[in-house]
């Protein structure tokens, strides 16, 4: 097996795993920790952790390598979609790339700071685009940089719902309880920040 091989199983199967864990979680968090207030919100956010789950688990069972040679694509899936045929690998592919099309029109988030980190995340599709340039123009080919094309549009549907997690306070806060009080002590808390703001402002004199 080569090592370009060993790669690419170890990350999609780690990468994967990790985003479908993540939205998941995310899923949890809109159904059991949204406020009333993020009730209409809360619908656009376990729409987009549904599609990034999917996303992550279509990911998981291609682990597919993209060949360009010259106005041809050539697929090689290393993954368990293998095991039920090479049709099964192709429709999967087909699946996934439509939803990462398709996740790209959702950022439609109210909060500023989850809409701008959102939106710098097709970034990761530049890097795509580079690589998959590379080969078909036939600057450069190699194993791995064909593997890279598809590694790198994983990554998107596993950073999404860590943003949301991290930017809406309700989920935050529901994360952070369940932390162990060690790593409750490191992470920022923006609550005790905006008390002693308060506590300031009532005990200034009053001119």
């Amino acid at each position: 097996m080569s090592y370009v091989k060993v790669v690419t199983i170890v990350f999609h199967t780690i990468c994967d795993s990790f985003g479908m864990l993540f939205n998941l979680t995310l899923l949890y968090l809109v159904a059991f920790r949204t406020p009333s207030q993020f009730k209409a919100y809360a619908i656009l956010i376990g729409n987009s952790a549904v599609t990034d789950f999917v996303a992550c688990f279509s990911a998981c069972l291609i682990q597919q390598r993209m060949v360009p040679i010259k106005s041809s694509l050539i697929y090689f899936s290393h993954g368990p979609c293998r095991m039920i045929g090479t049709e099964f690998c192709y429709i999967m592919y087909a699946f996934i790339s439509k939803i990462l099309s398709l996740r790209n029109l959702g950022f439609l988030l109210p909060i500023f700071q989850a809409l701008t980190i959102q939106a710098m995340l097709p970034v990761v599709f530049f890097v795509s685009v580079v690589c998959y340039g590379c080969a078909q123009i036939g600057f450069y080919r190699h194993p791995f940089l064909e593997t890279f094309i598809l590694m790198t549009l994983s990554t998107f549907p596993v950073l999404s719902p860590l943003i949301s997690m991290y930017f809406i306070k309700p989920y935050r806060k529901a994360i952070l309880n369940c932390l162990p009080r060690t790593l409750k002590k490191i992470a920022p808390s923006t609550e005790e920040g905006s008390a002693k703001t308060d506590v300031n402002a009532t005990s200034a004199p009053i001119l």
